[in-house]
């Protein structure tokens, strides 16, 4: 997780983000739940999550805030952004084929 956090803090710093979505399987979902006025966003397939990232890349770092619970392949891992300290959940899941990719990510804001 720490690998993750640094890559993620590191692409927010360099505003490119192509090396950190090497991390996660070509036909990954990323979801994005409870947004404002609880609105999420989902997006399947390298091609989606690329152009999601491109176009609205986040502009904040994260810490970790809290113990990561571990259930099977998937990890919840609580952060916080730096800028105001809003909470998050940040829920990640292996990829079948090959563990060293991500499969699927959920965020769940508030």
């Amino acid at each position: 997780m720490a690998a993750y956090v640094a890559a993620f803090n590191e692409a927010v710093a360099a505003g490119d983000f192509g090396a950190f979505l090497l991390r996660f399987a070509d036909d990954a979902v990323i979801r994005f739940e409870n947004l404002s006025g609880g609105a999420s966003l989902e997006f399947a397939g390298r091609a989606a999550y690329t152009r999601a990232y491109t176009h609205h890349p986040p502009d904040d770092r994260i810490d970790v805030v809290g113990p990561v619970a571990a259930d099977g392949a998937s990890l919840a891992v609580p952060f916080a952004w730096r800028r105001d300290g809003a909470r998050a959940v940040l829920r990640l899941t292996r990829d079948d084929g090959d563990p060293g990719l991500i499969s699927a990510m959920t965020v769940v804001f508030g």
